[in-house]
């Protein structure tokens, strides 16, 4: 047999150099699209930073530019554990009196029945009937509660129901002895609901009914808790509110109202902000400075 064959250093002529300049004259097309992509990429990058850049300055002249400009107005409260105090726009500068006599609440009852166990069967049929002055009932299940219902099932069937008027819970009041409350979804006195049963094939869900109708909470004794609007004065106007955010008191101010007290003045001071002022300047010029920096940056980038 005779030896094999070998072309290396034939006539001088190296073959691994050759193979080489072959493979890199075939891949060229893939680097020069290799390249390509990651120019692009960069310039996708270098456009979203300047997109972002320009949206900071933007964002930052609307600032300035605004109705109150240079003089932004900025709200005080003197007891903002009580009332809170925050600007919107078109504030006016003052000094205003403010007096909580009662809070926005949503109406809440407590069923009076008790149960040894939020699983214990409350009913097999029938329905909760919850009327809310003005809008339709709403049957809760809307056909009737089907097989063994739970009171804890009962409770997630209501707050499942996307038109209640109430979210449900079952609260334990003491050992052995759980109750379902209903609180309304929405304060003020326009939201106070009213109750009726129908279920029926088993201890069923009750509530106080002061005046016997078998409608609960169409008394105020029926609820442990009514359902109430706001009431304020702003320098001796009266205002009410269905929600404790109330936006429309002072102009240019929103008020957050937390606690009552008939017989405190809480002092809430309006007035121009010299601080918010600088601010927003130096919000402009960190923002002019970083888009002038990135153009010089990309400028010099481009030149190499």
């Amino acid at each position: 047999m005779g030896s094999p064959i070998t072309f290396s250093g034939f006539n001088s002529i190296d073959f691994n150099q050759i193979l080489n300049a072959i493979m890199t004259a075939e891949r060229a097309p893939m680097t020069a699209l290799e390249n390509q992509k990651t120019a692009i990429n960069t310039q996708g990058t270098a456009y979203t930073s300047l997109a972002g850049k320009l949206g900071a300055l933007e964002s930052s002249l609307d600032a300035l530019t605004a109705t109150e400009g240079f003089s932004p107005i900025s709200a005080t409260s003197g007891d903002p554990d009580a009332v809170g105090a925050t600007t919107t726009t078109g504030g006016v500068p003052g000094l205003y009196e403010v007096v909580v006599s009662e809070l926005a609440h949503a109406q809440v009852m407590a069923s009076t029945s008790t149960y040894a166990s939020p699983d214990d069967v409350v009913a097999t049929a029938g329905s909760l009937i919850i009327t809310v002055s003005g809008n339709p009932p709403v049957s809760i299940p809307p056909t009737g509660v089907a097989g063994s219902t739970t009171l804890r099932q009962l409770a997630d069937t209501i707050n499942a129901q996307s038109d209640s008027p109430v979210n449900a819970a079952v609260v334990q009041a003491a050992p052995g002895q759980y109750r379902l409350v209903l609180t309304g979804r929405n304060t003020g006195s326009a939201n106070a609901f009213t109750l009726t049963s129908t279920l029926s094939g088993g201890p069923g869900v009750t509530f106080t009914d002061t005046d016997l109708d078998g409608t609960y909470g169409d008394t105020a004794a029926d609820s442990s808790v009514v359902a109430t609007n706001a009431a304020l004065t702003v320098n001796n106007i009266p205002i009410t509110s269905s929600t404790n955010t109330i936006d429309a008191a002072i102009p240019g101010v929103t008020l957050t109202l937390t606690k009552k007290d008939a017989a405190k003045t809480v002092l809430v001071d309006v007035a121009q902000s010299s601080t918010a002022a600088q601010t927003q300047l130096d919000e402009f010029v960190k923002a002019y400075n970083g888009l002038m920096t990135f153009l010089t940056e990309q400028n010099t980038a481009a030149a190499r």
